[in-house]
């Protein structure tokens, strides 16, 4: 399991929609001579790739000064060792973006678990997606308030399905931050439009205290949380 961060010295990268990212990275992992297999992904092989808490500059427009990507598949950790941050470049004619990461600085983002790590402090690097039961959805389908149902079960329920293991984890989000919010703590985000129709997930910020046994811990650092994580939503970092 490995996660980097690749940080740009000035300025900040300019995309509309977050698959692109990963798009760029993939790129440079082939470079790094990581098998395309392993790219395309299956059944326990797993990765991601997303911007580090984006600012919107326009209604059409985000902006990230660093991207991240993780997984906890081996042979993708052991190509990630061998990257080149000027191969990190993805352009997308269609909606004009420019992913170009030459100059950036790789920075190792290790877990902070160590043998008896029970809980860590953490705040949202990118947006936690959960989608609603399909019986209570009508025009909504993701939660955008994380008081409206149980957390922990979802998160520890879709973590276990994609990793292949039971995953047990207790969400304590940070109810003071969250009440002292004026408005909502869930955000829109693009994503490639399907059918000509606008594609977008939404996620909510917030910090909190993630529980679990290191392993378990290991592997939400790893491998994120919630759904939609494939394309960069539910990582999160420590808090100071």
């Amino acid at each position: 399991m490995f996660r980097i961060r690749l940080r740009r010295p000035t300025g900040g990268i300019r995309y509309t929609n977050v698959d692109v990212i990963k798009d760029a990275a993939a790129n440079m992992l082939v470079s790094a001579g990581c098998p395309i297999e392993r790219i395309v992904g299956g059944p326990g092989v797993h990765w991601s790739a997303g911007p580090v808490s984006p600012r919107r500059v326009s209604r059409l427009e985000r902006t990230a000064r660093e991207v991240f990507i993780s997984t906890t598949d081996p042979v993708i950790a052991s190509s990630m060792f061998r990257c080149a941050p000027e191969q990190m470049k993805k352009t997308q004619p269609a909606t004009g973006e420019i992913i170009d990461m030459a100059g950036a600085e790789i920075i190792p983002d290790l877990d902070p678990v160590v043998p008896g790590t029970e809980f860590i402090n953490a705040f949202a690097l990118a947006p936690i997606a959960v989608s609603l039961p399909k019986d209570l959805r009508d025009s909504k389908r993701w939660y955008t308030d994380v008081r409206d149902f149980d957390i922990s079960s979802r998160i520890s329920s879709a973590l276990s399905k994609r990793i292949g293991k039971s995953v047990d984890l207790k969400v304590e989000p940070d109810m003071d931050y969250i009440r002292g919010r004026r408005s909502t703590h869930s955000v829109d985000v693009d994503v490639k439009s399907i059918g000509g129709r606008r594609g977008y997930v939404i996620g909510m910020l917030f910090p909190f205290k993630i529980f679990g046994s290191p392993e378990d811990l290991k592997l939400s650092w790893y491998a994120g949380i919630g759904e939609k994580t494939r394309l960069g939503f539910g990582f999160y970092g420590t808090a100071a």
